[in-house]
């Protein structure tokens, strides 16, 4: 049922509101809008999603991509897996080793997945890819690294590994790898490395006319290799940085390489899309009458709630980037990150999307104000459409105002407005072939989202509305607009499983287990070691190429996967678990291989997007027996140890590990024996963790037992 309100607010804010007329040439010049986007990437942030069971996973699909249904978005950007943790987590690559590429495994990871569902729903959706991080293998740099931790910044070899040949193949094996496995054509490859300044760099510093990496990566390597394997329809979207002055560690103005694209012919014709993070609705001028396609490749991080909130924009900021990105910037198309919060909350960015859907053990989700904030405009106007400049300002009130009109001669069009505190009168005086037909209103608000309200008959090629505070508006002479609504009602919110079992006999080798998210290193089920049967497995080993663009570097120093219940006190945690072989540090140096079994993590928040070291009790053995039962903390550079020893131990063998927690009381065992007695109180609850060294390593089964 379509719910109706009319468009008048009370007399006592009509006596303040202020009053703007607009004159829109339909005629009038505008650049082509572009839609507006999703990214899931950087990390595990839609991890939980694909757990879900139908038919709620498939009704929080629709509402994010269906068309007018819900946000109905008409991009989807998606991480291209490196296993390297990459802001929330970690997601796997398609091609572990160099021998793997040339057969890659296409079904790792949740991103082609969710790339397929959302074509399913938009055949005309563009799809988009992206690298946070790379395979060891990548440009030979685990071999280049040595063991000087400053050569990961110093060698080019290293520093410059997403600027090779290899990566460049490698992207191609994934878009081709889409295409074979899962039908999917990708529209744009990123050239650069999500939020890397380091392609910036000239490639000779004392030559101020020299390219930079980039530059020459994008011309004479990832364009002719894409050109080479019948590519040429996907798109190069670049650099990908962000578009705020004075970044850390950007080394000159991020919109230099404008200055480089408008400079180089070959450049400019490599480049289809200038794309831009964060750019807070402003470009630099030259971007402005560049005469490129400018995009926010990402942008917003907010939560869906209506108002901005613990350093959180909100719904009602999302429609205002929408609106003043163009007005200010110019900029066609802005994708959004988060697309959806599936990740657990201990992790950076918890509850950041238009919806949120972390509880995939129960089905609950929600549809958040963020959803019906991305309708306002992705149901009113389609990729295709033409801004109409004189249509598009901002009044004296800070009411930011968009118009959009039908291509191909059509004279349908739309307006959406957003607010600002103020109530606020606006007459729009339609001339240039724009539809004099009757308008079409929705609203929202924060009472309130997406309510059709009452119709206008325009008089004389104008017509006049009350805009209330703090409120969206989309006018249009377009129908089929629509609120969606799902059949099943979403069901009740539940807690995690108190008591939780899996001897991960169910999946498929190669297939992430339910629930666990990888933090650092890759977790996936495997044939067991020795035996018949299956075993979870940790698969990262040795170096990776990181993603460390714009943040200050810290030594990671171990994997871990988690699942569980943040509010979990006292319990046992047990799994069967065996050391492959020695691993390295992230530098490459040999170290003994460790596993480990980790209780109560995630209670504590991370200092920076970087630290990885989930916080817990964690009990870990070495492959020579030595043990310790410390406190993992990632705003510490190192453990403290609260127990160690030593005891029989060997690689290649099956052990059992287990935790035990009550209050205060922790208590450590190795097969069975207790080596660990103690109390502290540092951590009262928290979720559990696998985790090793840089090593192979694998765990029969998982068992937890709430008291």
């Amino acid at each position: 049922m379509t719910m109706f309100s009319d468009n008048r607010v009370s007399d006592s804010a009509l006596v303040s509101a202020a009053t703007t007329s607009v004159t829109i040439a339909g005629n009038g010049t505008g650049r082509i809008f572009e839609g507006e986007g999703v990214v899931s990437g950087g990390g595990g942030n839609t991890r939980l999603l694909i757990d879900y069971p139908e038919p709620y996973r498939s009704d929080i699909l629709d509402y994010l991509f269906k068309p007018n249904y819900g946000a109905g978005y008409t991009h989807l950007k998606v991480e291209v897996g490196g296993d390297v943790f990459s802001t929330t987590g970690t997601e796997p690559t398609h091609a572990r080793t160099r021998e793997e590429l040339d057969n890659p495994n296409m079904h790792r990871g949740y991103e082609l997945w969710l790339m397929s569902e959302a074509k399913k729903r938009n055949r005309d959706i563009k799809l988009d890819i992206l690298q946070w991080g790379a395979p060891g293998w990548i440009n030979d740099f685990s071999s280049n690294i040595g063991n000087d931790n400053n050569n990961y910044y110093k060698n080019a070899n290293s520093k410059y590994a997403m600027y090779s040949q290899d990566n460049a193949d490698y992207l191609v094996s994934y878009i081709k790898g889409a295409k074979r496995v899962w039908g999917l054509d990708v529209d744009y490859v990123a050239g650069n490395q999500n939020e890397s300044f380091v392609g910036l760099d000239l490639v000779n510093p004392s030559d101020p006319n020299s390219p930079s990496y980039l530059r020459n990566y994008i011309v004479h390597i990832l364009r002719p290799t894409l050109d080479r394997n019948g590519l040429q329809h996907v798109k190069i979207v670049a650099p990908d940085i962000g578009g705020r002055e004075n970044e850390p560690y950007n080394p000159r103005s991020p919109w230099a390489f404008i200055d480089e694209v408008l400079a180089d012919p070959a450049l400019k014709n490599a480049v289809s899309v200038i794309g831009y993070h964060y750019v807070k609705s402003t470009s630099a001028e030259t971007a402005q009458n560049s005469g490129l396609t400018l995009w926010e490749s990402e942008g917003w991080t907010g939560s869906g709630n209506w108002e901005s909130a613990d350093n959180q924009k909100g719904a009602l900021d999302l429609a205002k980037i929408m609106n003043n990105n163009y007005i200010n910037a110019k900029v066609t198309k802005t994708n959004v990150w988060h697309m959806i919060a599936s990740s657990y909350p201990n992790l950076s960015f918890p509850k950041t999307g238009v919806m949120v859907a972390d509880e995939p053990w129960s089905g609950n989700y929600s549809v958040m104000p963020g959803i019906w904030a991305a309708a306002h405009t992705n149901q009113f106007a389609q990729p295709g459409w033409k801004y109409v400049d004189s249509g598009c300002g901002i009044t004296a009130g800070g009411t930011s105002y968009v118009t959009l009109k039908q291509p191909d001669g059509g004279d349908n069009y739309s307006i959406i407005v957003v607010t600002c505190s103020s109530a606020e009168e606006m007459t729009f005086n339609l001339t240039g072939g724009l539809s004099t037909d009757t308008v079409h209103v929705w609203k929202s608000n924060a009472e309130q989202q997406f309510i059709q309200q009452s119709d206008i008959t325009p008089s004389n090629n104008s017509y006049s509305i009350n805009l209330e505070p703090n409120s969206i508006y989309s006018m249009t002479t377009t129908t089929g607009q629509q609120k969606g609504l799902s059949d099943h009602p979403i069901p009740v919110s539940q807690s995690f499983p108190k008591n939780y079992y899996d001897d991960f006999e169910s999946y498929d080798v190669g297939e992430t287990p339910k629930y666990t998210s990888d933090v650092e290193g890759v977790f996936e089920v495997a044939e067991k070691f020795d035996s018949g049967g299956k075993a979870l497995r940790q698969v990262v080993a040795g170096p990776m190429k990181q993603w460390d663009a714009w943040m200050t570097p810290r030594i990671r120093y171990g994997t871990h996967t988690q699942l569980g219940d943040l509010d979990w006190t006292d319990y046992d945690f047990s799994s069967e678990v065996l050391i492959e072989d020695s691993g390295t540090d992230m530098y490459g140096n040999e170290m003994s291989g460790t596993v480990s079994i980790i209780g109560r993590v995630g209670t504590k928040p991370r200092q920076w997007i970087n630290d990885t070291l989930i916080t817990g009790y964690k009990l870990q053995v070495d492959q020579t027996g030595e043990w310790s039962l410390r406190i993992a903390d990632p705003l510490k550079n190192s453990d403290t140890i609260l127990a160690s020893g030593n005891v029989p131990f060997s690689a290649n063998t099956w052990h059992h590990l287990k935790l035990s927690f009550s209050g205060t009381d922790i208590k450590g065992y190795i097969d069975g024996q207790l080596v660990a007695s103690l109390n502290d109180s540092t951590y009262a609850s928290g979720m559990v963790g696998l985790g090793s060294g840089y090593n192979y390593a694998q765990y029969n089964s998982i068992s937890v037992i709430n008291r």
